[in-house]
């Protein structure tokens, strides 16, 4: 009983995640709502405008402008990254400094941001 009660809070834990991810990520979708104030630098750091947030105090995702460069041609562009609500039953750590949330390639890209 203990064990069903276990597994029926986990796989809980991960569906709210998931409603909690597509309903953040349509929220956050529109990337013009959160340049940071002044802009982006394209001669400036790799990550710029990261925030995190947190939803019923465990669900924490992130937005963050992340700079590339284009292969050959040298110019530059920034990706608008969404890192969706992980389930609390992961246990990942939900800080600034977490591997999730400072691997890009762990997020969805929502915006291709070019430079002029």
């Amino acid at each position: 009983m203990v064990l069903l009660a276990g597994v029926t809070l986990v796989v809980e834990d991960f569906r709210m995640a998931d409603r909690m991810a597509l309903v953040k990520e349509a929220e956050v979708a529109d990337y013009r709502l959160r340049l940071p104030k002044g802009g982006l630098d394209f001669n400036g750091p790799r990550s710029q405008g990261c925030i995190i947030e947190n939803d019923y105090y465990i669900y924490s995702y992130q937005t963050c402008f992340i700079l590339r460069k284009f292969t050959g041609d040298g110019g530059r562009f920034f990706e608008y990254i969404y890192h969706k609500p992980v389930a609390f039953s992961r246990f990942y750590d939900r800080s600034e400094h977490s591997y999730y949330f400072n691997e890009s390639v762990l997020g969805k890209a929502l915006a291709v941001i070019r430079e002029e």
